[in-house]
């Protein structure tokens, strides 16, 4: 009876807020204006409307938020060191171009247009610089754009006629040097050159290696190789400017992924039952190796979580890719963006 007397008098009032909570609850996009960005620490890639998009997601609700909508597909989304930006490749305009977003979904800008392809985009550690791979048919190219000058500078170029690709470009954790994987037929070898002086140097050229990432100290390189028809982890240590073997596996082990410490790494094996990648970690002193995941479904993309306490992962479940979050601390694995029922990839944690 209350309820209903005040009805009438305060019906201007109600259906207004009835109004934002439908508008709230049913916005799948990004509010552009009053949105707390830092709300959201986990960016990927979800299939949306037959392309991939670039989504955000708190990974203590699960919300999610879409950042970008080209009707074409957004890829190999990073984040700047500050958390505020967000670079990516895509194919909104054919060719693969390069386009940096603000972590609201503001300031849209596009930062190549040519008719070559361009991605996998990396931010310098300071956030002044982003280099990306430049494909075209005279060859490849290590580019490096000046947020300051405006202006882009070709680091590195390799040519059709050697027969060599790049792939997986990353700086140092001291912005000095950009390292990469140059591919030449079925060689893989990871290089690297000084941004000051751009001059190729070798680091591992007589096993193939196929992804790498550095220590948080910059003083070692942890990559997965290929050996003797054996997939397995290895350790590069600048200090001896050689490499060590630390996983010792018949099948395969791959994606090292160092903790904060520097001590520890996480890694995808499929050394156990049933052949499917899971989540392991590896002690680097004592070579102690702990099986993480149990799901027996097969899991990928990894990333870990700047305080080192959460990784982030996709596992793939009745036909799709879903988006995981696995807790070191408690051992539980929460589903991201539930609701988003299509492929997730790549996510990548905040800064």
């Amino acid at each position: 009876m209350y309820t209903c007397f005040l009805f009438p008098k305060n019906k201007f009032i109600l259906f207004l807020f009835l109004l934002f909570v439908v508008l709230f609850l049913g916005c799948s996009r990004l509010d552009r204006s009053n949105t707390p960005s830092d709300f959201y620490e986990l960016a990927f890639l979800n299939h949306h409307d037959n392309d991939l998009d670039i989504y955000i997601a708190n990974t203590g609700s699960s919300k999610t938020l879409q950042l970008t909508d080209s009707q074409r597909d957004d890829i190999h989304a990073v984040w700047s060191t500050d958390g505020n930006r967000i670079a990516y490749s895509s194919t909104e305009h054919g060719v693969n171009e390069i386009y940096v977003v603000d972590a609201t979904g503001k300031n849209l800008r596009r930062l190549t247009s040519n008719k070559i392809m361009d991605v996998l985009p990396q931010w310098s550690p300071d956030g002044k610089n982003l280099a990306y791979i430049a494909s075209g048919s005279n060859g490849e190219s290590i580019v490096l754009f000046d947020f300051e000058k405006n202006t882009s500078t070709t680091l590195f170029k390799l040519t059709r006629e050697k027969g060599s690709s790049l792939t997986g470009i990353q700086f140092s954790p001291d912005g000095k040097f950009i390292s990469y994987i140059e591919v030449e037929g079925k060689n893989l070898a990871l290089k690297m050159m000084s941004i000051s002086n751009p001059v190729e140097q070798s680091l591992v050229d007589d096993v193939a290696v196929s992804d790498y990432q550095w220590s948080p100290d910059g003083k070692k390189v942890a990559f997965t190789a290929r050996k003797n028809r054996q997939t397995n982890i290895y350790v590069y240590d600048f200090a001896d400017r050689s490499y060590s073997q630390i996983t010792k596996n018949r099948h395969l082990d791959n994606s090292p992924h160092w903790l904060p410490s520097g001590k520890s790494l996480v890694f995808l094996s499929s050394r156990d039952e049933g052949g499917r990648a899971q989540l392991y970690r590896l002690d680097i002193d004592t070579n102690k190796i702990t099986r993480l995941s149990n799901s027996g479904l097969e899991e990928m993309d990894i990333d870990v979580s700047k305080d080192g306490t959460k990784v982030a992962k996709v596992r793939f479940e009745n036909r799709f890719f879903h988006t995981y979050v696995f807790d070191l601390n408690s051992g539980e694995a929460i589903k991201i963006a539930e609701n988003l029922q299509r492929a997730h990839l790549q996510p990548k944690f905040r800064p």
